[in-house]
């Protein structure tokens, strides 16, 4: 079953500046390039390792901080690095009033606390 779970409002998110999502025991990255948003799973497939450091954002490319291994955020795709062909995992990400919204299928605990942007960051650094 989708989820649907608040991210931020458009505004707040700066072209080129990821930020992390914690849901539960799973670590997403969102952001944006130009009037696009996107989400990526938080972990690298090259090392398995969650990108607690935040991904480099050049244009249509992310690039995980540890290793250098690139990829597309709107696709996954592979594009260069360490990873070899192993792509990322996306997630759609939808626009609502100036809200955005990540379109997830994992099961969130109704009290359990999401975390995003600066909270995020905190928590996945003591995670």
């Amino acid at each position: 079953m989708k989820k649907i779970i608040f991210l931020a409002k458009t505004e707040e998110v700066k072209e080129g500046v990821p930020f992390p999502i914690w849901v539960d025991d799973q670590y997403f990255i969102a952001g944006r390039t130009g009037d696009r948003f996107w989400a990526i799973e938080g972990i690298c497939p090259h090392s398995k390792s969650t990108m607690r450091k935040m991904p480099i954002v050049s244009g249509d490319c992310v690039m995980c901080p540890y290793h250098g291994a690139q990829f597309d955020p709107f696709t996954g795709r592979f594009l260069g690095g360490p990873a070899g062909t192993s792509d990322i995992k996306t997630y759609r990400v939808l626009i609502d009033g100036g809200s955005l919204f990540l379109e997830t299928d994992i099961d969130v605990e109704e009290d359990f606390p999401i975390r995003t942007g600066a909270d995020a960051q905190g928590f996945a650094l003591n995670y």
